[in-house]
C-alpha cells in the first residue's frame, strides 16, 4: 500500500493502492517493489538486564518509599523481599 484513503465517503478503487494482475496470473506473487517511501529504522535490541542473584542484599521497602512524595530510587533497579500479611481480594 502506497497511500491511504483519508476520505471515507470517496469510492474505493483497489488500483489506487494495489497492483492488479490478470486472473490466474501468479507472476510476482508475494513480491513487493518497495519503490515508495523508505523502510523504517529497525528497533535496536534493549540492553540485557543484570540477573538477580538469590541471597543478595535486599533493599528495605522504606528505603524505596523514601521520606518525600518521590522515591529516591527512581530509575534504579532494586531487589526487595517482604512478607504478605493480608490479601483483601
Amino acid at each position: 500500500i502506497t497511500t491511504g484513503r483519508t476520505d471515507s465517503t470517496s469510492a474505493f478503487s483497489p488500483s489506487d493502492e494495489w497492483v492488479q494482475f490478470d486472473i490466474d496470473t501468479f507472476d510476482g506473487l508475494g513480491s513487493h517493489s518497495g519503490s515508495e517511501g523508505s523502510a523504517p529504522e529497525p528497533i535496536p535490541e534493549p540492553e540485557p538486564l543484570e540477573p538477580l542473584v538469590c541471597g543478595a542484599e535486599k533493599v528495605l521497602i522504606n528505603a524505596i518509599q523514601g521520606d518525600s512524595s518521590a522515591s529516591p530510587l527512581v530509575n534504579t533497579l532494586v531487589e526487595f523481599e517482604g512478607i504478605v500479611t493480608a490479601d483483601f481480594q
